[in-house]
């Protein structure tokens, strides 16, 4: 599907044919980062388009593993901790699937390291890129915008969310617009029902689910733990999300871990052993 839309990027010029073997073109249209800088905006040949789609993957990855090492050092965490922060599973699946989520991944980190640095405007337009590659990523500049609303720094809030998600629900409604509301659904349900209803069906991937199933755990039980607040609660965040996905995307692991990319490093962020506390940053208010 990336494939495809990086070779016809510009969905009001989309034919037929490309709507149809999209199957839900308006739902994949809704994450045109990845496949706008693959193709280089559809001038790409379909090989040099493939091209494109790998060394994309590669670029991130090394914005990745970059942004972990800066964070780590940023917050008081020892070298070790970024080479398990990079060796991330789920982002593994990412780059070898050639799905968006290392490029949104790479991409929020960076905001928040930029955020943490006071560096506002460069906060936001990371964020706002990062929804852009995959929407779910909404949820890091909501929850950080949240954490704000409670220490009564409404305004630094409504910049952080508003100047992240706006600039995509202009693109979503143009998409729409054009190609209708699409029918992409069914990708949440109760609370612990995706991963019963899929676990069932695991075989060979059964230790590939346990981790992803450890890791929501873990990531849920953040919430009791002493830490700054911000890699808390979005430790806790997105552990919600793989808690309310739905057997669809659990039914193969390697989906859910990609859905859950980011808690990897925000699980080792809160819960690295020998942390000290004190030496982490404070979430600080940059300056607009």
């Amino acid at each position: 599907y990336f494939y495809l839309t990086a070779r016809h990027p510009w969905f009001p010029r989309a034919d037929a044919e490309t709507r149809m073997s999209l199957q839900d073109p308006a739902y994949r249209y809704g994450r045109p980062l990845y496949p706008l800088l693959a193709g280089f905006g559809g001038t790409l040949s379909a090989w040099g388009t493939l091209a494109g789609l790998i060394v994309v993957q590669i670029l991130a990855g090394g914005l990745y593993t970059l942004v972990v090492r800066a964070l780590a050092r940023q917050n008081g965490l020892p070298i070790s901790a970024a080479v398990v922060g990079v060796l991330n599973p789920a982002l593994f699946f990412s780059a070898v699937l050639l799905t968006s989520d290392m490029l949104a991944t790479a991409l929020i980190l960076w905001g928040l390291l930029a955020w943490q640095r006071g560096r506002l405007a460069w906060a936001v337009g990371l964020f706002a890129a990062a929804v852009f590659a995959k929407e779910y990523y909404a949820l890091t500049p909501l929850t950080l915008g949240c954490i704000l609303l409670f220490q009564h720094r409404g305004r630094t809030a409504a910049i952080i969310v508003g100047g992240s998600l706006i600039p995509f629900v202009v693109w979503k409604l143009a998409v729409w617009s054009v190609l209708g509301p699409g029918e992409a659904g069914g990708n949440f349900t109760w609370p612990g029902e995706g991963i019963r209803a899929a676990a069932k069906e695991w075989s060979d991937v059964r230790d590939l689910g346990a981790l992803a199933i450890f890791v929501v755990l873990i990531a849920l039980a953040s919430a009791g733990k002493p830490s700054q607040s911000l890699p808390r609660w979005l430790s806790v965040v997105w552990g919600l999300l793989g808690l309310i996905t739905s057997s669809l995307v659990w039914a193969d692991p390697a989906d859910a871990l990609r859905v859950l990319a980011p808690l990897w490093w925000f699980v080792i962020w809160v819960w690295w052993p020998g942390k000290v506390t004190s030496v982490c940053r404070p979430l600080q208010p940059p300056t607009p």
